[in-house]
């Protein structure tokens, strides 16, 4: 889904948010939709924290439904220690920072644009006590230290993660 839980970002204009219970309704009606055209295993691949809380409710949402549903979030497939060797900045996923910035340089180059951007020199005015300290650092290492490379390799290993784990679901 497109839009999710994002309460915590609405300091930023353009951020859409849903409400928890509004977004686990949401994701119920699709698996039941999936179901109804005979699909017996889900794989909820998850890819924005907000939206955690909705691995709490797949256990419910497969015994309602009586199918085969889970709930993951990509970044699992990422070990501290893989994260340790292919990232300087040690860290992942971590907002526009090197891993994220990795990531879009692989997968949609021309939409990663450096020409004009100046983080010194931006206003990054974060409201939030958790984020203010560690987003302007992040920013600098999506800067610094993100490649394309990197993103291939960290973006191959997520659809190998996520592949076999679907496998294992059907398998099962």
């Amino acid at each position: 889904m497109a839009v999710g839980i994002s309460e915590h970002w609405m300091e930023f204009p353009g951020t859409l948010s849903l409400r928890p219970e509004t977004f686990f309704t949401v994701a119920y009606d699709i698996c039941e939709s999936l179901k109804r055209h005979g699909i017996e295993h889900i794989l909820i691949c998850n890819g924005h924290a907000g939206n955690g809380p909705l691995g709490n409710q797949v256990e419910e949402f497969s015994q309602k439904l009586g199918i085969d549903i889970q709930f993951a979030s990509y970044w699992a497939a990422y070990s501290k220690e893989l994260v340790d060797e292919l990232m300087e900045s040690k860290d992942c996923p971590a907002h526009a920072a090197e891993f994220e910035t990795s990531f879009a340089m692989a997968a949609f180059p021309e939409n990663v644009q450096w020409k004009g951007v100046d983080y010194e020199a931006a206003n990054l005015d974060i409201k939030s006590e958790s984020y203010a300290p560690r987003d302007p650092v992040y920013f600098r290492a999506g800067r610094d230290y993100a490649t394309p490379k990197k993103g291939r390799v960290m973006a191959d290993i997520a659809i190998d993660w996520v592949a076999n784990k679907m496998q294992e679901m059907m398998d099962g």
